[in-house]
């Protein structure tokens, strides 16, 4: 999913920069209708609105044991005290922000769904150094450079076909000598994938080496390190 450099230059120059931005939605826009008439799962913007307004914190992060498991675990890998500029994909509710806003010199927290972005901003109100933004990944890609990214119980909504996609733009954004940091269910349930399906790709990435792992309960981390 990641642009060419020329591509790049032509969007940042072009008067008609917001139009070029425009039509790249309506393109994944469409790639998205075309997986879901395939029978991909595609979990939108408006499913993840809904489960946030109807019960706030609905994964149960902030009381369940195996969340608490989950958190410990992830940072445990990220031992570094200082992880630079820091992109937290799929942040819901901020229920990990302010503790990776901890380690990390600036922390971008990017969320699918309007109403988990709404309440992190105020959950992170007093940081200066946190960013939250809305944003779909599989729609809209990434943009900027970090020197680590955490991506925590997020891919197993995205569709199959979509994943070695996801896979290079992660990749594409990681700095060199930078962390990945992948958590995800360990099992499969209705409509998603499990951490074994995801996680092979990164495994087999060129340019990642998997420095540590941590198996769970009911889930599955793996840490990578981006080597060239």
């Amino acid at each position: 999913m990641a642009r060419a450099p020329i591509l790049d230059a032509i969007a940042k120059a072009h008067p008609l920069r917001r139009a070029w931005r425009r039509l790249r939605a309506e393109a994944a826009t469409f790639r998205i209708r075309r997986l879901q008439a395939r029978g991909d799962p595609y979990f939108t913007a408006r499913l993840f609105d809904g489960l946030f307004t109807r019960q706030p914190d609905p994964w149960r992060f902030e009381t369940s044991d195996v969340a608490k498991e989950r958190m410990a675990a992830m940072m445990g890998l990220l031992r570094s005290p200082h992880l630079g500029r820091l992109l937290e994909i799929g942040c819901a509710e901020g229920w990990m922000t302010e503790a990776l806003a901890e380690r990390a010199e600036a922390v971008v927290a990017m969320d699918i769904s309007a109403v988990a972005v709404a309440r992190t901003r105020q959950r992170v109100a007093h940081l200066d150094n946190v960013q939250v933004v809305q944003r779909d990944l599989v729609v809209e890609g990434l943009e900027g450079t970090f020197d680590a990214i955490v991506c925590a119980g997020v891919l197993v909504y995205l569709p199959p076909v979509a994943q070695p996609l996801l896979c290079r733009e992660m990749v594409a954004h990681l700095a060199d000598g930078g962390h990945l940091l992948l958590e995800h269910q360990s099992h499969r349930s209705a409509g998603t994938l499990s951490a074994h399906d995801i996680h092979g790709l990164y495994h087999q990435h060129p340019s990642l080496r998997c420095v540590g792992q941590v198996t769970g309960s009911e889930f599955l981390v793996a840490l990578f390190k981006k080597t060239f």
